[in-house]
């Protein structure tokens, strides 16, 4: 089957199945950025992208290998609404094995790059997601040093929020920051090309271009979380996830890839308060290879009964609930990430626990019957004084 990278531009490789996964396990301390690159050299290229004129064939599409995981915390000190430093830890996801070092994020300015650090209690921020060709991680944070008191909720003008940028040779790109959704915490990232960049925030959807520091045009005001991109009418879409009034559920934002003023959040149909009261992360695949997605994956994030992952199927123009994935959750879940091989579904899970306390990394394996049917492996847990937020596949050269 032949392969080309310029359908990357259409169809995102999340609409095809590979997708970047977190793992929950941590290895503590702090890294030298120079020598925290893992080494990729034997690491199979998985950037290709289907012509959009062959039909997707996911009985023998190649299964990628590794996955990122995003930790907060060194080990050294309770986790508290302080910036915290962040950790990204490449692993394998047929056993969690660690790969390399892990890479540490930015804790001070170095030229034009700014600080990259995160809320070590805001359970709602760090969403890790992997560019649609494939090459770059993105994910939100802010400008501070580690300690500033309170940063998710801090004034915007003296700590910018930051969008980070990192490739799969570990360079980490932290130029874009900007003064936007103050007094409230950013939450995820989503790119194209690694260039083009969205943020969100319980205050709106921000659009914005690496290396920018000025204020990012503000899509729209909805209450949003998770940010992803993935094939709709074969072309690149934006999709948000949210569990606030009006944006209950996965959400389609705009047409395509929307960088304008007043772009609307529209729920898909099916999505409602009642089904979808705290849905997070979500991964979605077009089965069907009609180059629009049709099955997707969502996080609950909810430690009580209903949290899990939901599985959800596109019937005509509704999307209904198949049933929660519970296998192997003692709680909800926050993130996940996934891809399709031999027809089967492999998805890398965050847990949310009671009180945050050890959230785990999962991989799921769904053949596609009844939910209950789903298995599970643990892969990683979360150490003492840290935590798992988002996850991703790994990227690739």
């Amino acid at each position: 089957m032949r392969r080309t990278l310029a359908a990357l531009g259409a169809l995102p490789l999340a609409a095809l199945g590979l997708f970047y996964c977190n793992s929950d396990n941590n290895t503590g301390g702090s890294v030298d950025l120079a020598v925290a690159s893992p080494d990729l050299s034997a690491e199979p290229d998985l950037a290709e992208a289907v012509d959009l004129a062959t039909p997707v064939d996911f009985a023998t599409t190649v299964a990628p290998t590794e996955f990122t995981v995003l930790r907060i915390g060194g080990g050294g000190a309770a986790l508290t609404n302080d910036a915290t430093a962040g950790f990204l830890e490449r692993r394998q996801i047929a056993n969690g094995t660690i790969v390399g070092t892990p890479l540490a994020l930015p804790t001070a300015v170095n030229g034009a790059n700014r600080q990259l650090t995160f809320s070590g209690s805001a359970s709602v921020e760090g969403q890790l997601s992997r560019s649609s060709n494939g090459k770059y991680l993105v994910v939100a944070g802010y400008a501070a040093n580690p300690g500033t008191v309170n940063v998710s909720t801090s004034v915007s003008m003296t700590i910018n929020r930051v969008i980070g940028r990192i490739d799969a040779a570990g360079v980490i790109n932290t130029a874009t920051a900007f003064n936007a959704f103050s007094g409230s915490a950013v939450r995820g990232a989503a790119s194209t090309d690694g260039t083009m960049l969205w943020v969100s925030s319980d205050l709106g959807i921000g659009y914005t271009t690496l290396g920018s520091t000025a204020a990012p045009t503000i899509l729209n005001t909805s209450n949003v979380r998770a940010l992803q991109i993935f094939g709709q009418n074969n072309v690149a879409q934006l999709f948000a996830s949210g569990g606030a009034s009006g944006t209950y559920g996965v959400n389609i934002v705009g047409t395509g890839t929307p960088n304008a003023a007043g772009t609307a959040v529209t729920p898909l149909t099916g999505f409602t308060q009642a089904n979808s009261p705290s849905s997070y992360d979500f991964v979605a695949f077009d089965r069907d290879a009609n180059g629009s997605i049709d099955q997707l994956y969502v996080a609950d994030d909810r430690t009580v009964t209903g949290g899990g992952v939901q599985r959800w199927k596109l019937g005509g123009a509704t999307w209904a609930l198949e049933g929660t994935i519970s296998t192997g959750l003692t709680a909800g879940a926050r993130a996940v990430a996934g891809y399709v091989a031999n027809n089967t579904v492999t998805l890398l899970v965050t847990t949310s626990e009671v009180g945050n306390t050890a959230p785990r990394v999962l991989r799921i394996t769904d053949a596609g019957g009844a939910t209950t049917a789903a298995t599970s492996q643990l892969l990683a847990t979360a150490a003492t004084n840290t935590t798992y937020r988002g996850i991703a596949l790994a990227p690739t050269p």
